[in-house]
C-alpha cells in the first residue's frame, strides 16, 4: 500500500499531462469555493473510471485515451485564455478570494461557469483511464490489489491538494494585487498550455 501511495503521487506530479490540467483548472477558477467544487468533480469522476478500469471492469485503448486528454487540457487552457482577456474578473482581496462562502459583492457568471463541473467530470472520468493504464495492472481480483489500488488513488489526490494549496493563493494573489499583470502572465501561461496540449493531440493522434 505503500508503495501505490507513492507510485501515485510520483505519477501526478511527474505526469505532465495530469499537471497541465490541473493548472488550467486552477486559472479558471476565481474563488476557493470553486476550486473545491472543481476538484471534488474532478476527483469523484477519476476515482470511478481509474478503479474500474484498473480492475478489468472497462477497457478503453490508450490511442484513445491519450489524445482525449491533451484535447480536455487543450480545452480547458482555451477558455482560460479567454476569460484572462476579457479582463479582470475577481473583486476584493486575497480573503476574499480564499472565502468558501459566496462573494458580497455579485460576481456576472460566465457559460464556463454554468458549465465547468460538468465539463471536468466528463474529462475527469478520461484521465481516470490515464491513471489506471500507467499501471498495467494484470492481476486478478484480491483485496490487496483492490487496497493498493485505493492507495494509488491516495497518493494522486495528496500530490492534487499539495499542488492546489500552494498554486490557488499564489494566483489570488497576483490577481487582486496586481491584476494588470495578471493578465498578462496568465495569458502567456495559458497559451503556453494550448499550445502544448495542441502538440501533444497532434502526435498522439498520429501515433508518436
Amino acid at each position: 500500500m505503500g508503495e501505490f501511495f507513492v507510485l501515485g503521487g510520483e505519477h501526478l506530479l511527474f505526469g505532465a499531462d495530469h499537471v497541465l490540467f490541473l493548472l488550467a483548472l486552477l486559472i479558471g477558477t476565481r474563488r476557493l469555493r470553486d476550486v473545491v467544487w472543481t476538484a471534488t468533480a474532478f476527483t469523484v469522476a477519476h476515482s470511478v473510471t481509474f478503479l474500474l478500469a484498473a480492475l478489468g471492469v472497462v477497457s478503453v485503448p490508450a490511442a484513445v485515451v491519450e489524445p482525449v486528454i491533451a484535447a480536455s487540457i487543450a480545452v480547458v487552457a482555451l477558455v482560460d485564455l479567454g476569460q484572462v482577456r476579457r479582463g479582470p474578473t475577481v473583486h476584493g482581496s486575497v480573503r476574499d478570494a480564499l472565502r468558501l462562502r459566496a462573494p458580497a459583492v455579485r460576481e456576472e457568471r460566465t457559460a464556463w461557469d454554468r458549465w465547468r463541473l460538468p465539463v471536468v467530470f466528463v474529462f475527469g472520468l478520461v484521465h481516470g483511464l490515464g491513471f489506471a493504464g500507467a499501471l498495467g495492472i494484470d492481476a486478478a481480483w484480491s483485496w490487496t490489489l483492490l487496497w493498493s489500488l485505493l492507495s494509488f488513488n491516495v497518493g494522486i489526490e495528496a500530490v492534487q491538494l499539495g499542488i492546489v494549496a500552494v498554486a490557488f493563493p499564489l494566483l489570488a494573489l497576483l490577481r487582486t494585487r496586481t491584476p494588470r499583470v495578471a493578465r498578462w502572465a496568465l495569458a502567456v501561461t495559458t497559451t503556453a498550455i494550448a499550445a502544448t496540449a495542441l502538440y501533444w493531440l497532434t502526435t498522439r493522434l498520429l501515433g508518436q
